[in-house]
């Protein structure tokens, strides 16, 4: 939950940094938003791909592994049960 709302945050200060940047007539202010803007994005992605995906596989992995055994073992079941018919 936390690192969700950690997510949401960083979305909601690139959405804004974009909105600035947009609105930045100073060359040098607006170059030094963008280099925050892709710190930011770059930290956020970086996190994103490397505690947050891996987490989530793992998390899927272990939800399926169960339906996928159960597969397996009624097809082999079916199988099985076709061979000696």
């Amino acid at each position: 939950r936390a690192g969700a709302l950690h997510g949401e945050n960083e979305h909601m200060v690139i959405t804004q940094l974009c909105e600035e940047i947009r609105e930045t007539p100073d060359e040098h202010t607006c170059i030094g938003k963008i280099e925050v803007l892709g710190q930011i994005a770059y930290n956020h992605i970086y996190e994103e791909e490397h505690l947050l995906y891996p987490t989530l596989r793992e998390d899927v992995k272990a939800k399926k592994l169960p339906r996928m055994a159960r597969t397996y073992i009624r097809v082999q079941t079916n199988i099985i049960a076709t061979v000696e018919h």
